[in-house]
């Protein structure tokens, strides 16, 4: 085994900065939306942050809002991020721009199927959890076999956070409403080289405004 091969290799997991929508409470899925002053200040802080890291590469979701993020990033470690499609947030559909009261109160069939199948029920005109977890997590394991012993930053969305979290705890998926990531946030996913794998907060990573 080389010596690559036996240090960790480390995904730091970042959300996307605040975007209108973040703040009004209204759904994205796929519509590109940009980050608003708060999501450009929070981009900021985080590249800040990761300034020091020896990152050797940067994957992005390729909706914009993420895309701002890690350019900011990017612009600090002279890299150039890479648009993963794969990354995006889970596709909602019919329901992009819309709150959870409207949602409850057009869509009750679907919001009684989700209770009862949240990972395998797609949202009308999207996709379901399932399906954003699989494209997700086989994303991260490309990456992860592409930098061995290596450090490097993803950044997508909450859906997609919560989704890794979810999975390396082995939480229920129906529990994700209990897993909170804020924007900006960032998550390490250790792979340790032996097939381990675990979730770390990292020390210098300090809440954003």
């Amino acid at each position: 085994m080389s010596q690559e091969q036996r240090r960790p290799t480390t995904v730091y997991l970042m959300r996307h900065g605040q975007t209108e929508h973040n703040a009004s409470g209204r759904l994205m899925g796929h519509r590109d939306v940009s980050l608003d002053e708060t999501g450009l200040v929070q981009a900021r802080t985080a590249a800040s942050l990761l300034a020091s890291r020896p990152l050797r590469a940067i994957y992005t979701s390729d909706l914009q809002r993420a895309r701002g993020t890690a350019e900011a990033v990017a612009g600090r470690l002279g890299l150039e991020p890479v648009p993963c499609p794969s990354l995006r947030e889970v596709d909602v559909g019919e329901w992009e721009g819309l709150t959870r009261a409207e949602i409850e109160r057009d869509y009750p069939e679907v919001i009684a199927a989700l209770e009862k199948e949240p990972v395998r029920t797609k949202r009308p005109g999207g996709e379901s959890f399932g399906q954003m977890e699989s494209r997700v997590w086989k994303t991260l394991e490309e990456i992860a076999a592409a930098h061995p012993g290596e450090e490097v930053l993803v950044v997508s969305h909450g859906g997609p956070m919560r989704a890794v979290i979810c999975r390396v705890l082995g939480l229920a998926w129906a529990r994700r409403g209990r897993v909170a990531f804020q924007n900006c946030g960032i998550l390490a996913l250790i792979y340790d080289g032996a097939g381990g794998l675990r979730l770390e907060v990292p020390g210098w990573a300090v809440p954003h405004p």
